[in-house]
């Protein structure tokens, strides 16, 4: 389960830092701006060229105190483990199975054994189906909800980045190039307010259209 934490946590910080890239493209590509040498050098000298205002975000702190993405993992972890049971089962009665085949392949006929053994291999490859069928839904499970997950996200950072008039936001964590940055810049906190509100915003639309 710890390798599958890792997985999760992995998969949600690719998934910012994409999404920081995505929503804070440079200004010349959303602008449409011509980058001709000459209306660069234009540009750099004129009022327009101001200093940017630049955030970031800590990527680690985030999805740690982001509380969807905390009932995401639990959700997934429990799947997980229901699913990490139901295969162990089904792999000891396989095995077992297998033992009595051996013990008593010495008193079978040739067809017997031969009847059996097939037997045996089309349990053992539904088996590997089963696994493999799982996980694949597991997994499609964990797209869609980081999907929605970006989508929030999304929504969150363009509110911010219109109501402080910021150029720039970015993310920030042991596998970025953004190697130091001052804390004052930070705006972590802000960010996972505004999405645990929204989170909570959802949930209590949901709550009262179920009659909660």
């Amino acid at each position: 389960m710890k390798a599958f934490n890792t997985v999760l946590s992995v998969v949600l910080l690719i998934a910012v830092g994409f999404l920081f890239w995505k929503v804070y493209d440079t200004p010349d590509m959303k602008s449409g701006k011509s980058n001709s040498s000459e209306e660069i050098a234009e540009r750099l000298n004129s009022d327009e060229f101001a200093p940017a205002r630049i955030a970031y975000i800590n990527t680690d702190s985030l999805v740690k105190d982001y509380e969807y993405h905390k009932e995401l993992r639990a959700e997934l972890e429990e799947k997980a483990k229901r699913l990490e049971s139901d295969l162990s089962s089904k792999s000891k009665v396989f095995e077992e199975n297998l033992s009595i085949l051996q013990q008593q392949a010495e008193s079978m006929s040739q067809e017997e054994l031969q009847s059996h053994q097939m037997d045996l291999e089309r349990t053992r490859e539904g088996l590997l189906r089963y696994r493999d069928e799982q996980a694949n839904q597991l997994a499609l499970q964990e797209r869609e909800l980081n999907q929605r997950i970006k989508d929030d996200m999304e929504s969150v950072l363009n509110d911010i980045k219109e109501e402080y008039n910021l150029d720039f936001v970015l993310s920030f964590d042991p596998n970025s190039i953004l190697l130091n940055a001052n804390e004052d810049y930070n705006i972590t906190a802000l960010v996972v307010d505004r999405l645990n509100k929204k989170y909570h915003s959802k949930k209590e639309e949901a709550n009262t259209k179920d009659g909660k």
